[in-house]
């Protein structure tokens, strides 16, 4: 029974994934599956991108939704953090007390692999956006905004510190 939902669910997942690996364009059918999105670095580079501070990003309001930043922080898994004691704590990218001490991540596949495991210091740049109003009425959207929500950056280039 598991076997059949499990096999059911990676269909879906795979007739949605042509159309669901965009950027965020306001707009969202509500039976989308969002898997990721990501940024050509043609659009938002480091050297074009407008630095902020991680506060000004973790803190981020709509004004900057869509804005190229660049952002230097502690990145691990799927977020970047002001911190490396707080990226290294226990389930960082979904623990509520550092909702407003993290932003997420979104990024090309090969950019997320790169995603270190353990905190590292990185400089990124890409797009801000907001879980809450990047999709809407997305079905339902994976990775970072899937546990948790608040701003992310749609990364373009990461440059190790």
């Amino acid at each position: 029974m598991l076997r059949s939902v499990l096999a059911l669910l990676l269909l879906g997942l795979q007739v949605y994934s042509a159309s669901a690996q965009a950027e965020p364009t306001g707009t969202s059918n509500s039976d989308e599956i969002i898997l990721g999105a990501s940024l050509d670095s043609a659009e938002c580079s480091l050297e074009t991108a407008t630095p902020i501070s991680f506060e000004a990003a973790a803190n981020a309001h709509s004004d900057l939704d869509g804005k190229c930043i660049a952002l230097s922080g502690y990145w691990v898994g799927r977020a970047i953090f002001a911190t490396s004691k707080e990226a290294n704590s226990q389930r960082p990218n979904s623990s509520r007390r550092l909702a407003q001490r993290r932003v997420g991540i979104y990024g090309s596949e090969r950019m997320l692999a790169i995603a270190p495991t353990t905190a590292k210091r990185y400089t990124v740049s890409g797009k801000v956006e907001h879980c809450e109003t990047a999709w809407p009425g997305a079905m339902m959207v994976l990775g970072y905004c899937h546990y948790t929500g608040g701003p992310f950056v749609i990364i373009s280039e990461a440059r190790a510190d």
